[in-house]
């Protein structure tokens, strides 16, 4: 007698989820991926495997409203809600327990403008999927130096890469963003609009809300040189690279 209410109360709010699930799949452009799918644990995993986390749902984005629905969701009901992008958190924060998950990988468009050197990318693409069209014109963001990293996770944490001394991070050069917020609307983030928004943003990590799309400014890049550079550990060699760093 003593479980019976707590049972019930239980049964009730797993059966209340399971209809929002099905309310919420009818209201996606993208689809909706729960534990009775056959690629749920492929859809589910993410690079870091310390982290073996079983959401509720999947969201599969392929338009700004399917985030705000899933944000919208996961505040109806009161549980946690992940971003996933290029999965790269080391702690594990593209995915959740019991939550949402909002699978960006689906919605990566990009578009080049060479003339403006813009480059408006969606939240779920990868740096590869910008630095590859850019640089087919000549230009390149500075970004991130790992291919498979998302865009979005990358850059709310700052973009640190091969090209900030000259061009700073990726955060530098972000124009403005698309975004929407804890309450499900989207709002637009700029120097002028929203302001407060754009500057917390730029590396405040995802705390503030989901990108759904960055407009960026671009470098003209057309010739890059790499390799190593090997020096002898001498006291000589060693002094000299303190007094270079020291005057950096």
């Amino acid at each position: 007698m003593t479980f019976a209410k707590p049972f019930a109360s239980t049964l009730t709010a797993t059966s209340n989820l399971e209809a929002g699930l099905t309310d919420l799949a009818a209201n996606l452009v993208g689809r909706l991926v729960t534990p009775a799918d056959t690629d749920y644990d492929e859809l589910r995993a993410i690079p870091n495997l310390g982290y073996d986390r079983r959401p509720a749902a999947i969201v599969r984005v392929e338009a700004t409203r399917d985030i705000s629905e899933a944000v919208n969701f996961a505040r109806t009901y009161g549980i946690g809600l992940g971003v996933r992008g290029g999965g790269h958190s080391i702690a594990g924060f593209s995915a959740v327990e019991g939550g949402i998950i909002v699978d960006m990988r689906t919605f990566k468009g990009v578009i080049i403008d060479p003339i403006a050197r813009v480059g408006r990318v969606q939240g779920g693409a990868t740096t590869a999927d910008i630095m590859i069209p850019a640089h087919e014109v000549g230009l390149a963001l500075s970004t991130g130096d790992t291919k498979t990293v998302g865009v979005g996770g990358l850059t709310n944490g700052g973009g640190i890469g091969w090209m900030v001394r000259k061009h700073g991070l990726a955060i530098d050069n972000l124009l403005k963003a698309t975004v929407v917020l804890a309450d499900g609307s989207v709002v637009t983030a700029s120097p002028t609009e929203n302001s407060d928004l754009f500057w917390g943003i730029r590396g405040g990590s995802g705390n503030l809300g989901i990108v759904a799309e960055f407009e960026f400014q671009l470098a003209a890049v057309r010739e890059i040189y790499g390799g190593g550079l090997v020096l002898p550990a001498t006291a000589e060699v060693l002094r000299g690279i303190v007094d270079q760093i020291s005057d950096a």
